[in-house]
């Protein structure tokens, strides 16, 4: 393509790892996203393992908080976790079992949290955001969704580590299977280098193509 043997080898390289790379991200997305639900499996477990150890936690997010409509606005099936539970659906849903203890103003938060159903240990934890708040109402809520963030990025970096590891073996799997070995490709390449300018040449062209239908298709 480019009269030079190495400019055509590093296009045919890129491109070769780039369809690897494609094909390991929709394996990824089909399996570990949906045939696996990672992600789900490690909200529940960091959402029901808030307050590490404590299984009364465990059985009110079961039987009582998941049943929340701020939480059940963001199921697509019912009883079934959803991705996601933004900050601001978690504090609404606790907000409502504040209530159900009493008022929900500075005044009375205290003892709204004292007289809610919640568990020990979580009113044990909010009474003392509205100690360091006092008993104002916006400082409390953030004391609650900095708590929740921090429980959540937790949990995120168990997703990140699961899925690197479910990535490793899926490119190792990817790799072997379609016999992606770089030092064989290179030594098949120089080893006849017009089929290589050739390939380099067809894979211009397919690019060229594609850049062609995504712009026709963009104007249409």
């Amino acid at each position: 393509m480019f009269n030079s043997p190495v400019l055509d080898l590093v296009i045919l390289l890129s491109f070769t790892y780039f369809i690897g790379s494609l094909i390991l991200s929709t394996i990824n997305e089909a399996l570990v996203n949906g045939l696996f639900r990672l992600r789900k499996t490690n909200l529940k477990k960091a959402f029901e393992g808030l307050i590490t150890g404590d299984t009364t936690w465990t059985k009110f997010v079961q039987n009582t908080l998941i049943k929340n409509p701020h939480i059940t606005s963001l199921m697509k099936v019912a009883d079934k976790y959803p991705s996601n539970i933004p900050s601001a659906n978690f504090i609404s849903a606790l907000v409502t079992e504040i209530k159900k203890g009493g008022a929900y103003s500075s005044i009375d938060l205290k003892s709204s949290i004292k007289g809610s159903g919640l568990p020990e240990n979580m009113k044990n934890i909010l009474l003392d955001f509205a100690d360091q708040s006092v008993n104002e109402i916006k400082v409390f809520e953030n004391k609650i969704e900095t708590f929740y963030i921090n429980a959540m990025d937790r949990a995120t970096g168990w997703y990140k580590k699961k899925l690197r590891l479910w990535l490793l073996i899926l490119g190792i799997i990817l790799s072997i299977s379609l016999n992606m070995d770089t030092i064989k490709i290179c030594k098949d390449a120089f080893a006849d280098k017009n089929k290589l300018s050739q390939t380099t040449d067809k894979i211009a062209a397919q690019l060229a193509d594609i850049k062609s239908v995504s712009e026709n298709g963009s104007l249409s």
